[in-house]
């Protein structure tokens, strides 16, 4: 989960982007430029400042360079909605934001693009935790490897950004698009098999199957859902005493 500070005054935006932050399972809190704004943010402990820079009432670089010097918490800063100006754009990213999202924003971007910032701050999912658990997998964010049972399991860069994003959202299916843009920061072409081919990776170097009771299942036309559950323990009758 992150802690997500969006500024605007737009109420339909907001309260949209709001939902959509709240439904993949990050805190959202919503702010106002005209009403305290600066201090409001600079007592905040947020992992993430999102600022909807077409519904603010001041240039978008000017309010980040505000923030930026009375915000001792330093979390990363996405600026999105603006437009597509080379020099806007320019002047936010030097003014202090982690990113850019210019004109109309898509949900599904947004959600990779603060997946990804956080991720590269140190936050996102492993911020209430350096350990992730699903089934019989035990997910250590800092070092980036497996244990299963008792053995630890060495992931590549790339396994370890399709493990975390699987594991964080089991049962539910994730479409190519999230997971390439996760995983990779943009979207492959249509004619690649590097996430098919990265998928496969993880099954065998995660022994998936029904001894680790774990999956990942191709959804048609979709994506990919993982599945897992602690596998059950059979006894032998025959070694009952």
């Amino acid at each position: 989960m992150v802690k997500v500070f969006l500024v605007s005054d737009d109420r339909e935006t907001a309260t949209a982007t709001a939902g959509l932050l709240q439904e993949a399972g990050h805190e959202c809190q919503l702010c106002s430029s005209k009403s305290g704004l600066v201090n409001g943010i600079c007592g905040s402990t947020a992992d993430l400042l999102l600022i909807d820079a077409r519904g603010i009432d001041m240039p978008c670089a000017d309010l980040i360079r505000v923030i930026r010097a009375g915000w001792t918490h330093a979390s990363p800063i996405i600026a999105m909605g603006g437009d597509n100006d080379e020099r806007h754009v320019a002047d936010a990213l030097n003014a202090g934001a982690d990113d850019y999202l210019a004109g109309a924003v898509r949900p599904l971007e947004l959600l990779a693009r603060v997946s990804a910032v956080c991720r590269r701050a140190g936050t996102s999912s492993r911020s209430a935790g350096s350990i992730v658990r699903a089934g019989p997998y035990e997910l250590n964010c800092h070092g980036q490897f497996v244990n299963l049972e008792s053995t630890r399991i060495s992931l590549t860069q790339k396994e370890f950004e399709l493990a975390l994003l699987l594991f964080t959202n089991p049962g539910r299916v994730l479409s190519n698009t999230l997971i390439e843009r996760t995983v990779w920061g943009f979207e492959l072409d249509n004619r690649s098999r590097a996430l098919a081919g990265l998928i496969s990776r993880l099954r065998r170097t995660l022994r998936m199957g029904p001894k680790t009771g774990a999956a990942v299942t191709p959804v048609y036309s979709h994506g990919y859902r993982f599945d897992a559950s602690l596998p059950q323990v059979v006894v032998d009758p025959a070694q009952q005493t």
